[in-house]
């Protein structure tokens, strides 16, 4: 979900704007000051104020934390969870864990982001890595670093190698049939 999402925002601020797709971003980033200054698609600079692009931000927030809520009830028995925490970049999106806290019907409490600092894996970590963008590469890090990686069963369909996600230690013919696309 986080992955639609990423440019999803972007490519609102763009159309509302008038920017490309790199100047969307800048200022995406920037949500966190008073205003943001960009360049337009004409090439004339302007100054952005923060609340008007995060109020063009509100539908796309709105629309995603429909699709994530809908996802995270599917998997949880259509329950809400006692509580969701958001990892990687897009969760710096200004007023996401509000949205989602909203999608669910949670207290806004019980959405937001585990501060980079309280992971134990590394210590002494550059101040640019404490950051929530970087929980997603610093998890890569660590699980390589640990050679520990997701748990994948191998196996042989009509003489084709599969390889499948196996998260219950359990496959069954079905399973390495539908994992091989038969």
């Amino acid at each position: 979900c986080g992955g639609a999402f990423r440019s999803a925002p972007v490519e609102r601020l763009c159309d509302a704007f008038l920017l490309d797709f790199k100047q969307g971003e800048l200022l995406k980033r920037g949500l966190d000051q008073p205003q943001v200054q960009v360049q337009d698609l004409f090439g004339v600079g302007r100054s952005v104020l923060s609340e008007d692009a995060q109020r063009e931000l509100l539908p796309a927030l709105d629309h995603w934390a429909g699709q994530v809520a809908g996802a995270i009830k599917g998997l949880n028995n259509d329950q809400a969870p006692q509580g969701v925490l958001l990892a990687g970049g897009g969760s710096m999106a200004p007023g996401i864990s509000l949205a989602l806290a909203r999608a669910l019907d949670l207290a806004p409490a019980r959405v937001g982001r585990r501060p980079v600092e309280l992971q134990n894996r590394f210590v002494s970590l550059p101040q640019g890595l404490k950051q929530p963008w970087a929980v997603t590469p610093l998890g890569i890090a660590g699980t390589a670093l640990e050679k520990r990686g997701l748990p994948f069963a191998h196996f042989q369909v009509n003489g084709r190698w599969v390889q499948a996600l196996n998260l219950n230690q359990r496959f069954s013919a079905f399973d390495a049939l539908v994992a091989s696309g038969k």
